[in-house]
Order: structure tokens, then C-alpha cells, then sequence
């Protein structure tokens, strides 16, 4: 079903552009202001001026799409001569602290619409990023980054089929100021290719992250007449990683309760108790401990982590769903079936919008939820009185999200973390060219 493609990758030439380290970057929806600065800061090249492109005297889309194909006609960047797949690995240490290597690589696959069920999306999309991605796409021709694609392959046998071409020097070798170790390679054997592509043919392939890029991807190609042909606008570029390899990390993102209209902490608590068995957890033990302990939790059924601050001391809170008390509300909830097992689709529903009076319009609207990465940042705000509560979460599986995706549904927002983030700027696909 997927269609899997080497490319002619558009890539930074070092001997003019730098060091590949001053000049990539996070993905562009991660970036704000200061982070922008001191990217743009480190190069006149920095990919950032391509990914979110500002300019004083023109059109900041066209801006960039001058800037593009300004440094290819000087050989900044450069499009190379061989169809290739580019093996990127990712070091870092994972949630216990032992280190975790993702292997993944970069390439092609055939742009599908979401009905014909081989591209399979978990989330809900907004217009205003879809926009602001095409008219950048318009203005530079150009894929400037990927997506990222999640394939099953238990056996290993792509990565087994890469792994040659790692005994070379990394095109880019460079660790990150969040800790990660980036290696990438070109791969341009044919043999190898036609392995990799014979192995993932039959696949569908899960967005793990890139929606927006995704849909503008099928946006771009539909308004040039591109869909179903063998044109360049028909693929997009994509980052594949294994969805059966340990290396796949998926990390929470936490909730934090604000501004809730009438909300009373111990009252949801009480009201939460109807579905979870409650247990009270020790503030003064550190947060990891809390944080494992929730993990434990989690291995027997849903569970969350509650931080309230009554009287502006810390009260923590585990809740594991109890399936006898909570099978019939959880036989009305929304959705496949999939969904009632659903850690985060539990609490959005069941606990947010019917305990707490948090509807979904004003979910979806980000209305009275804070998201956060770090649970430290969730504790600070609980702290200083910006939120109502903090809810800390366990990581989605990868089988539980494939398995609502298959079924047709979406999950509810912020639903999965993979860590960590893919670069960008390391390949680039002219839309102008072949491919």
C-alpha cells in the first residue's frame, strides 16, 4: 500500500555554508521568539530563516523563497546526485535514565487522502498552521521539512538493510542542547533501497507527528494537479522510524487545570472516586519517585498522578480507574471502542468535561488546560497559583494509538509526545526538479 522513495535530498554544503550545527534547527512549531533569535543568530545560513522567514521590506514568504533558491545558485545548498535514503539516528536518555538510541531515516512516500487508509492520521488539524505552511511552500517550492512516519517491522529488517552504511562518517554528528546525540548518513545502494521499499509496500503508515505538514503536503498537491502522478508534488518527505523498535520513545504531556469556573479540587476528587480508586502519595519524596510510581500504576490500567494545593501545601493524588465502577460510563464514551480504554480520552471526557465542566469546544480552544512537557513546570505553576490543578499522565502506547487510528478516530489533543524532536534543515526536496 505505501509507496517508499529514495530522494535527491537539497542539503547544506559545509565547505560554504559552516558546520551543519550552527545551521539546523528544532521543527518550526516549536520555536518561539528568543529560540528564533538565537538560532538566526549563529549563521546568516541558520535553516531558521527558511523555516520562519521574516523580512522588513517584502513579503515574508517570498522572502524566503528568494533566499532559497539563492543559496542553491551559490552553493550553500546543494542537490545531490544520487537517489538516497539518509539513516538518522538519535541518542538520549530515556524517561529511567539509561540511554535509548532511535533509528530512523529519511525518504519519500506517495501522498495519499486519509480515505484510502494507507497515510493514518491521530489527530485533529487547525487551518491557520495549514496556511502559513503552504504559502511557505508556494514561495519556496519546497518540502523544507519532514514528517514523521511510524511503519511495523518486527523483524527489523530495514534497519538491518541501513545498518552498512553507518560504518561511514556521519553526514552530521552533533549533539543538542536538550542532550541528544543526531547521526546521519547517506544511503544511495540499490540493492539496499529496493529492500527497504520491497519491506515496507504493504504498509500503512501512522503520522506520528506533522500533521499540519501532512495535510498542507496533500494541499500543495492537489492545487497543482499533482495527486496520483509521479510528479515530485505527488510524495513528501517523511522521517520513518520502526514502531516495534525500543527505541521508540513516547513521554507524556501533563495537564494543568485553569481558570474552571466554580472548580473546588477536593469536589472533583470526590467525584473522580466514582470511577478510580484514590491513594494518597507523600509530597516530600522527590517527583521521580512520584512520577514512577504513576508508571507502576499504569501497568494495571489507567491512571493519572492529581497535584492540587489546598491551603497552598502540595496534595498528591493517584487515581487507577476501577473497571467494575467505571464499565458503564465508560460503555457511553465517544468514539471506537478503542477509545474507552484510552488513558487520555478517559480523562478528557470523563473526568474534564463531565466532572469538571469543561466541554470540548473549550477544550479543543485550550480554554482551561495548560499542556506541559516538564512536570516541573506544571508543579511551578500549581505553585504560584496559575492553575486549579495539575494532572500528571503516563505516555500513550504506540499499539493503543495505531489501533484507534485503524479504527478510524482521532485522539483527543496532545495525546502523544515522541522524543525526541527531529531536526530540521538536515534534508530538504525541491518540488521544482526531479526527484
Amino acid at each position: 500500500m505505501a509507496e517508499v522513495l529514495p530522494l535527491r535530498g537539497v542539503r547544506y554544503d559545509i565547505t560554504v555554508s559552516g558546520p551543519l550545527e550552527q545551521l539546523v534547527s528544532p521543527p518550526y512549531d516549536v520555536i518561539d521568539g528568543p529560540m528564533r533569535a538565537s538560532l538566526a543568530a549563529r549563521s546568516p545560513y541558520a535553516f531558521v530563516e527558511l523555516d520562519l522567514p521574516e523580512s522588513s521590506s517584502d513579503d515574508r514568504y517570498a522572502h524566503a523563497g528568494k533566499l532559497f533558491r539563492s543559496w542553491l545558485s551559490t552553493g550553500v545548498m546543494k542537490q545531490d546526485e544520487a537517489p538516497s535514503f539518509y539513516i538518522y539516528w538519535q541518542r538520549f536518555n530515556g524517561p529511567d535514565g539509561r540511554e535509548v538510541l532511535r533509528k530512523g531515516f529519511l525518504g519519500l512516500t506517495r501522498l495519499h487522502e486519509y480515505a484510502d487508509k494507507v497515510v493514518l492520521p491521530h489527530e485533529r488539524t487547525l487551518s491557520g498552521p495549514k496556511a502559513d505552511r503552504l504559502a511557505l511552500m508556494e514561495a519556496t517550492e519546497a518540502q523544507l521539512s519532514q514528517i514523521f512516519l511510524l511503519y511495523s517491522d518486527p523483524a527489523g529488517v530495514v534497519d538491518a538493510a541501513l545498518a552498512a552504511a553507518t560504518a561511514a562518517a556521519p553526514l552530521l554528528d552533533t549533539r543538542t542542547e536538550d542532550g541528544v546525540h543526531h547521526q546521519v548518513w547517506a544511503l544511495s545502494d540499490p540493492a539496499a533501497i529496493a529492500t527497504v521499499r520491497a519491506q515496507l509496500a504493504d504498509e500503512r503508515l501512522l503520522i506520528a507527528d506533522g500533521h499540519h505538514r501532512y495535510e498542507t503536503a496533500l494541499g500543495y498537491a492537489r492545487n497543482h494537479g499533482a495527486l496520483g502522478t509521479d510528479g515530485p508534488a505527488a510524495f513528501t518527505l517523511a522521517f520513518f522510524a520502526n514502531a516495534d523498535d525500543p527505541g521508540l520513545v513516547v513521554l507524556p504531556t501533563h495537564r494543568g487545570l485553569h481558570d474552571v469556573a466554580g472548580f473546588d479540587a477536593a469536589g472533583w476528587l470526590a467525584r473522580t472516586a466514582e470511577l478510580f480508586d484514590l491513594t494518597p502519595i507523600e509530597p516530600a519524596t522527590a517527583p521521580s519517585d512520584w512520577l514512577a510510581a504513576l508508571r507502576r500504576a499504569g501497568e494495571a490500567g489507567p491512571s493519572f498522578l492529581f497535584a492540587t494545593a489546598p491551603h497552598a501545601e502540595l496534595a498528591l493524588t493517584l487515581a487507577t480507574l476501577n473497571p467494575v465502577r467505571a464499565a458503564a460510563e465508560q460503555a457511553t464514551m465517544q468514539g471506537v471502542a478503542e477509545m474507552a480504554e484510552l488513558d487520555v480520552a478517559i480523562l478528557h471526557e470523563l473526568l474534564l468535561e463531565r466532572r469538571a465542566g469543561i466541554s470540548r469546544e473549550a477544550q479543543a480552544a485550550k480554554t482551561n488546560i495548560f499542556y506541559y512537557k516538564e512536570a516541573g513546570e506544571a508543579l511551578a505553576d500549581l505553585a504560584a497559583g496559575r492553575t486549579q490543578a495539575a494532572i500528571f499522565m503516563n505516555g500513550t502506547p504506540v499499539a493503543k494509538v495505531r489501533a484507534i487510528c485503524e479504527a478510524g478516530d482521532f485522539m483527543p489533543q496532545k495525546s502523544t509526545f515522541f522524543f525526541p524532536k527531529v531536526l530540521s534543515g538536515v534534508v530538504l526536496y525541491d518540488l521544482t526538479g526531479a526527484r
